[in-house]
């Protein structure tokens, strides 16, 4: 993590986490067949919100 991103909330710092792993397999990622889904699991209910939010902030 970087200077900043030690300071963010915990949800943010989870979320983070899920957006790194998603950027670390983007290309098998994008490799899925139109109809193929995939799920991002989270026991943390704050993140149950930013999964299904439509648009998040650039933070």
């Amino acid at each position: 993590m970087s200077g900043p991103e030690r300071n963010y909330e915990i949800h943010d710092k989870e979320m983070l986490g899920v957006i790194r792993a998603l950027e670390e397999w983007k290309s098998e990622l994008q490799g899925l067949q139109r109809d193929d889904r995939f799920q991002v699991l989270t026991d943390h209910k704050a993140l149950e919100y930013f999964m299904g939010k439509k648009k998040l902030s650039a933070r």
